[in-house]
């Protein structure tokens, strides 16, 4: 699991919310561009991910169950990859 899925996911939870940047911003007691900054450079402190968890009603351990895996890697080639490889 990576930050960006992380980030992806509670993105949409905040938007599923009706929770605008600004919002967010408010409770965090940031401002608007320190928001847009953690978001794209997606990072961020636990306490602060605990907060923005807080306002869409999950627990930060929720938000990490509900967050995708990221794809399995390729474990080994087939016959043909390895022969083009």
């Amino acid at each position: 699991m990576s930050r960006e899925h992380i980030f992806d996911t509670l993105s949409r939870q905040l938007q599923a919310h009706g929770i605008s940047q600004a919002q967010l911003a408010e409770h965090l007691h940031l401002t608007g561009s320190a928001v847009k900054q953690m978001f794209e450079s997606k990072d961020c402190t636990f306490s602060c991910m605990e907060k923005m968890c807080e306002l869409v009603g999950l627990k930060l351990e929720e938000l990490l169950h509900n967050t995708p895996k990221q794809a399995q890697l390729l474990e080994s080639l087939t016959q043909q990859q390895e022969i083009e490889f």
